[in-house]
C-alpha cells in the first residue's frame, strides 16, 4: 500500500527526505487504507506488517497493524529513491542538463548524489529475498502487508512479476492505493489487484 499524502509544496523533489503526512488528509487516507485492507483480504489474517522506516509510511503501517496486534516491521531497504542533491529542491529549480542525462537513462542514472531505478530495484530485491530465506510466505502465516511509497512498489512489482526494472514505472498508485502481488514457492509472482 502506498503511504498517505505527505505535508510538502507541490512542485517539491522530496524522495527519501523524512517528510510528515498530510495531517488534514491523514484520517481520511488511513479510514480508506482500512477499508480497503479489510476488503481485500477477506478472512486471511495478515502475518507482517512491513513498512518504509520514512514517517509518512511508518504512521500508516502502525495504524494498519493495530486491528491485527502486529508489530511493525521497518526496513530501509523499502524507503523512496533518494535523490541526492536534489532532494527537497523544487524541480524547477534543478539544473535542465542533469535531468536530461537521467531522462537519458532513466534505469541506471539519477540525482547527483542519489541512487538510480536499478539501484532501488536491487535493494527492494534483496529485502524480498530475504523475507523469503527467512521462511516467511503467506502458505506459512498469511500475508504480507507492506506500507511504502510509489517508486518501490513499482519497482518491486516490475521485479516479482520478471518484467524489467522500468516496467511498472508509468503504472498510476494512489496515495493510500493497495496492490496485491502472489509469489509461488517457485519465486514467480502474478499481479492480483493494482491500485484499488
Amino acid at each position: 500500500m502506498r503511504h498517505p499524502p505527505p505535508d510538502v509544496a507541490e512542485g517539491i523533489c522530496y524522495g527519501s527526505s523524512d517528510v510528515p503526512v498530510d495531517a488534514t488528509k491523514l484520517d481520511a487516507c488511513l479510514a480508506t487504507m482500512r477499508a480497503r485492507l479489510a476488503d481485500r483480504l477477506g478472512d486471511a489474517v495478515p502475518a507482517v506488517m512491513h513498512a518504509s522506516p520514512l514517517h509518512r509510511a511508518r504512521i500508516a503501517a502502525l495504524h494498519l497493524a493495530l486491528p491485527y496486534d502486529l508489530p511493525v516491521r521497518e526496513d530501509a531497504r523499502l524507503a523512496e529513491i533518494h535523490f541526492g542533491e536534489w532532494e527537497m529542491q523544487p524541480w524547477q529549480d534543478v539544473v535542465r542538463a542533469e535531468l536530461e542525462r537521467w531522462a537519458e537513462d532513466p534505469e541506471h542514472g539519477g540525482a547527483p548524489g542519489g541512487e538510480s531505478a536499478a539501484q532501488v530495484a536491487s535493494r527492494l530485491a534483496a529485502w524480498l529475498a530475504a523475507t523469503r530465506a527467512a521462511g516467511e510466505s503467506a502458505e506459512s502465516g498469511g500475508p504480507h502487508v507492506v506500507v511504502a511509497h510509489a517508486g518501490p512498489i513499482r519497482l518491486l512489482t516490475a521485479h516479482v512479476l520478471g518484467l524489467p526494472v522500468l516496467g511498472c514505472l508509468r503504472w498510476p498508485i494512489a496515495f493510500g492505493g493497495l496492490c496485491r502481488v502472489t509469489i509461488g514457492a517457485d519465486g514467480r509472482g502474478q499481479l492480483v489487484h493494482w491500485n484499488v
